[in-house]
Formats: C-alpha cells, structure tokens, sequence
C-alpha cells in the first residue's frame, strides 16, 4: 500500500469500527430481552438445556428471559463449549456481526479471538443468573419422556427426565451440545516411528516450531488457522497435507452476507460468486478452486492462506497419506501450490526435481520430512458420538440433519437439538436463529396449538429434501443450508397456520407476548394445582351438574386458548335433555394426574353406550371426542354431528378437543378405560380437579 493512503486508510478502519458498535449497541437495546432478577420465580415451566457452550447460554438466557425456568447439565468444569478449549489465537473465522448469538453482544471488533468470546460467553451466563442453575461435572447418559399417550401424539402433555431422576421433571428439552467434541486424531501407519512431535490443532498454545519443519494434515479451517499460527511463530517451512479441495473466501462482511443470502443450492447466481473467487481471489492458484458448487461444503474463511502459497510461505499439496516414517510423511502427491505456480509461468518447478528424485517407494510417493506434525483432523461430532437421545426420535430417515426446521425431532417438538445437527453451512451462528428457535419452542409449551402434527413435520423434511444441488456432488437440502433458507423456513411455518401469526413478534424478534405469557402461566398453575392433588380423591357429587351447559368447560383459560370463543358452549344444547347423560351413563368429575401428565380418562359402560352411540346417533358431550386405537381413528364425535362406531375396546386412545373445529388443539389425551363409573366430566364451579388413583 502506498504511504501516503495508509493514515486514511486507518482512520476509516477506525470510523467503520466505531459505528459498528454503535449499531451493535442499538441493536442490543431493541431486541435483548429483560434480565431476570436473582431469585425472581419464573412460573411457566422449566426446560432442561444440556451444554454450556454458546448455543446452550443462548438458550438457556432467552428462556429464563421470558419466565421459564431451566437447568443447565455440563460434562465439564466451566462454562464455554469448544471456545474454552481451542488455541487463545483461535478467532471467528466469519465477520462477528453474523455471530451474535445473543442480541445483548457488543463485539469490539469484525474477528475477535478466543478470550473476547468466552468472555462474553460467562458475561451472558452470570447478567441472567445461571450460575445456580447449572450443573458442572454432570454428563447426560440418559433422557427419558415419559406419558400415558403415543409418543407421536404432538400435543401430548409429558415430562422429560435426565439421566433417570425422577424427582426433576421438565416440560422440555435443548440438546445444545454443538458440532464440535472431542478431538479428532487421526491414526497413520507407523506412527509410533516418528520421532519428532504429534499434536492436534486444538493444542498449539504452548508448541514450539520456530525455526522447525511443520506439514500440517488436514484441509479445513483448523488446518489454515495451524498453517498460520506455524508461520507467525516463525516455523522454517510449512506443508499443508489435504486430500479434498475446500473453497477460499475472503474475509469481507459484504462477501459473506450476500453468500449467505443464497438459497443454499446450485442455482444460475451461483456461479457468480465461484467466477469472482476463481478471477479475483485465487487468480493464478485458480487450479487449486474446487470444481464442485460453493453451496455444497463449509467454506474456509481467510484472505491471507492463499497468498502464502503465492509467497511460498506455505505448500499445499493434495493427494494421499500413505504412512509416517522416522523423519516425517510418506505422502502419494498430485500437484502442490508450488508446482501450479512454475507451471503457470512456464517454468519447471525446482521443488518438484528435488522431490521426485527423493522417492521411495511407489510411483508419486515422497518422503516429507517434518520436525513437527499438527494433525488438524477436526472434531468428532457429538451428535453422532452421544446416544442418550432415543433413537426412536432421530430415527431413519429422520435422523439429523433431515429433521424438522432442521432442529425439532419429528416426533416430538419439545425436542430441539440446537445448533449441534447441521453438517455444513454459511454464516448460521448467530443470534438470529439461536434465538428465534429458542422462542419457537417456547411457544409450543406455551400454546401447543401452534405446535406442528408429527405428519406434518415429516412432510415438511421430505418437501425440503426434494430440494438437490444440480451438480455432481448433489446433497440434501439440509445437509447445506444459509441464512436465506432459515427466512424461507419461517416464513413457511407461519403461511402453514396463520393462527401462529399472533405470536409473530415474539418469534422472530423476542418481543414480549402477553397472551403467551398468560396460556404459559395458566397451563403451569394448572399442572402445580393438580401435583399438589396428587393422590387425593373428592367425591364427584361435590360438583354441581344442575347446569349441564357447562359441562366439559374446564375454564380452559387454563390450559392456554386464549384465543378461542368459550360462549358457544354455554349456549350449546341439546346436551342438556341428551340421553347420553342418562342413567347409567352418569357424569362424574375424574381426572388422573400422574408425574405431571394430564391424562382424562374417559370412563363408562362402553358396550352401552356404544350401542346407544349408533342407535340414536347422539353426541356424548356438546364439544368433540376423537376415539383412537393406534394410529387409526376408530371412531370421532365432533358437536354431536357423528357417533362412534362399535367395537371400541378398552386401551384405545381418547381425546377430549375443546372447540368445534377439526383442527382444534388437543388438549386432554388418555386411554379409554374399563371403569363404570361414567363419563370424564369436569365443571367450572368444583372446588377442585378431581384426583382418582
């Protein structure tokens, strides 16, 4: 750069920082939600997070945010994840602005290192009171749901147990244990005969290789950051070992966002940006860009790797390790950065002459000599690794990532595996979608009318899948995806069921929903008020049945449908004069709580009722009961319009659906039971629910 550009330079370097964080700090005041105080009861009900890393914390503070309570379960000491164990030159290799992973972060610079995002990490977790909710030194072998319904049954009110403690129940769980485990090092032939030092990339803090002969194995972004940590150190030579291509990007915020605003697959724009890389960024290297689609693996996010391969800082060389030897590698190589470069410029490269006359075996093999070998082999994936999640909720050909949105089990949405199931994708580690997942959970506990059918997120995974990049090494949708696609996302779960659109706000910026608020409260004061009845039995004819309009009401304010007219049933008749309710079908208030599952069980003759079902084609009660056995419907009465059918037997499923509406929340589930003493009936006027052993 010329000298007389530079101090302009710096001082625009300075100007855009400053109102970076100015932007960043308003951003922080919009969006950040309310700090907890210490020791403020949060009473909508409690979710256990597993790991304390970034996605965990972020989860874990957006949840006691916005009044559910949470427990954090961390294998090891402290707080922080992967960033707590990487070198401390580590940084992001992404601009920070697409790595807010909560909106209260004020980053100080565009590439903060290790110490700034573990220090924010603990600051997040101490502001929202974490630290007693958090449990070091505790692995999770195990997590158990457990309820009288079919697990397939989305509404289905159950609790989750970790590792088999009975005494803490929780409504959901957060499976936040990232994309990174242990490290990954990789076993060679003969490697007990090199003499010199093996280590992983994730611990070069206190290597010496100033003035030593470095190869690197690997070819991701953990093989370039040892790459440059070799060089700054002062390393005599460094080879970098690979045998796939990975693509180059440069680090500039505008590049990154507009790559993240693709749709994740081949499409005519996308050879836009890979032309620009192969022009502008590798120019003469360009032999080394993969011939593969750039939305097809995790891009390395660097400016400076490829022009250490121009400088000869560094070699890349592809091809095969074949095994070590006493001085170094056995290497079967293509071409290396080096070779391409002569070769460009017409030359014969006097590395490859001095190379090939040391071969030792084999046509293209060649002996590397190193003093050091940093194996930079990555992480083993703690998805894949740790099986305390159930395999019926990951299993074929749902298993992650061609999961719900990517991060909800299809079989059960208080699942959520965050941030810990995606393969490969482009700038998604930000506050953006941490929290808007977090927050979408919350609304299913919340309201579970707005919750997906199982059905229906397996249709959606299947839709989505359909979606292949056009070229050769074409992949699943969700194996890649972008931020444009988390939008589309979104936007297709609220079109799927407007009635979702009233929590709009609360979803994607975190702004506080009174109406959630209150169905989360109510749901919850309902769920203590019957634990607390647990055991208990009231006699039913302490309930008034004079006024049999209200019968089945059950103020269901408090169990979260807020939103739905109670009137018409006050005004609903027949119900009162229906024989249904006549002897020996009388109506009782029963309700069985166990382990804070709700279960109605619906009682009766049902041989007579049944007969007298299909012979006068009368309802049972004025709002609907769906009769279930397995996974088909052997009978549905909805406003008294159809009866059931004969021959429902003991065991089946009942569901007791408060509206008139076939798509309804299900509210109360059970099994239908071969008890005589009538009807699950409950009224607004009994003293309490109705507690039966």
């Amino acid at each position: 750069m010329h000298p007389a550009i530079q101090p302009l330079t710096d001082y625009l370097t300075r100007l855009f920082l400053t109102l970076y964080i100015w932007g960043q700090t308003l951003v922080s005041k919009i969006f950040t939600p309310a700090r907890p105080r210490s020791g403020h009861n949060l009473r909508n009900g409690k979710i256990a997070v597993i790991g304390a890393g970034i996605s965990g914390i972020s989860a874990a503070a957006h949840a006691v945010s916005h009044g559910w309570d949470v427990t954090i379960f961390e294998s090891k000491e402290d707080v922080g994840g992967i960033w707590a164990e990487v070198n401390r030159t580590s940084g992001l290799q992404i601009h920070s602005s697409l790595y807010r992973f909560f909106p209260d972060i004020v980053w100080q610079n565009g590439y903060p290192q290790q110490e700034e995002i573990v220090g924010n990490i603990k600051r997040i977790w101490t502001e929202h009171h974490l630290q007693n909710k958090t449990k070091f030194g505790c692995e999770v072998k195990s997590i158990e749901r457990e309820g009288k319904k079919n697990d397939n049954d989305y509404s289905s009110p159950s609790v989750w147990y970790i590792n088999g403690d009975r005494e803490n129940a929780f409504d959901a769980v957060v499976v936040a244990i990232g994309t990174c485990g242990k490290p990954r090092m990789a076993e060679f032939k003969n490697q007990d005969k090199f003499k010199g030092k093996v280590v992983h990339s994730s611990q070069l803090d206190d290597v010496d290789v100033a003035g030593k002969r470095v190869i690197v194995v690997g070819g991701g972004a953990s093989a370039v950051e040892a790459v440059e940590l070799a060089i700054s150190k002062g390393a005599e030579s460094t080879d970098m070992l690979t045998r796939s291509d990975k693509w180059v990007i440069p680090r500039n915020i505008m590049f990154e966002a507009a790559l993240s605003m693709y749709p994740g697959r081949q499409i005519f724009l996308s050879k836009l940006p890979e032309w620009y890389l192969r022009t502008f960024f590798y120019r003469e290297l360009k032999d080394f860009a993969p011939s593969f689609g750039i939305h097809t693996s995790t891009p390395v996010v660097n400016s400076e790797f490829l022009d250490h391969m121009r400088t000869g800082n560094a070699t890349l060389r592809r091809g095969d390790l074949v095994e070590m030897t006493e001085k170094g590698i056995l290497f079967d190589q293509h071409d290396s950065s080096a070779d391409v470069m002569f070769e460009k410029m017409g030359e014969k490269s006097p590395r490859k002459i001095a190379e090939r006359a040391k071969n030792t075996s084999g046509a293209g093999n060649q002996e590397l000599e190193a003093d050091v070998i940093i194996m930079a082999t990555g992480f083993e994936s703690p998805i894949g690794t740790q099986k305390f999640v159930p395999e019926r909720y990951t299993e074929e050909p749902f298993t992650p990532p061609n999961i719900y949105m990517q991060v909800f089990s299809v079989r059960d949405p208080t699942l959520l595996l965050l941030n810990c199931t995606f393969k490969n994708a482009v700038a998604t580690a930000g506050h953006i979608h941490l929290g808007m997942y977090t927050r979408l959970l919350l609304t299913f506990l919340g309201d579970p009318s707005t919750a997906p059918y199982p059905e229906l997120m397996q249709v959606w995974v299947r839709f989505i899948n359909l979606w292949k990049t056009k070229d050769a090494k074409a992949v699943s949708a969700l194996t890649f995806i972008t931020y444009f696609e988390l939008l589309l996302w979104f936007a297709m779960f609220f079109i799927v069921n407007p009635l979702r659109l009233r929590y709009i706000f609360f979803i994607l910026f975190g702004w506080r929903s009174e109406t959630l608020q209150n169905n989360a409260v109510h749901r919850n004061r309902l769920y203590k008020q019957m634990q607390e009845s647990e055991g208990k039995k009231i006699d039913t004819r302490e309930c008034d049945h004079s006024n049999r309009a209200n019968i089945l009401q059950i103020d269901m304010r408090h169990v979260g449908s807020h939103s739905y007219d109670h009137t018409w049933m006050k005004t609903h008749d027949p119900m009162p004069n229906s024989s249904a309710f006549s002897s020996p079908l009388q109506s009782s208030c029963v309700m069985s709580f166990h382990k804070r599952n709700i279960t109605l069980l619906v009682t009766a003759q049902l041989t007579e009722l049944t007969q007298k079902m299909t012979d006068k084609n009368e309802a049972v009660i004025a709002i609907g009961i769906r009769v279930q056995k397995g996974f088909r419907w052997q009978a549905e009465v909805i406003d008294g319009k159809r009866a059931p059918r004969p021959g429902i037997e003991p065991g089946s499923q009942a569901i007791c659906v408060y509206d008139r509406l076939v798509y309804s929340p299900l509210y109360y589930r059970g099994v239908v039971s071969s008890r005589s003493d009538g009807w699950c009936i409950m009224q607004d006027d009994c003293a309490a629910p109705i507690i039966v052993d």
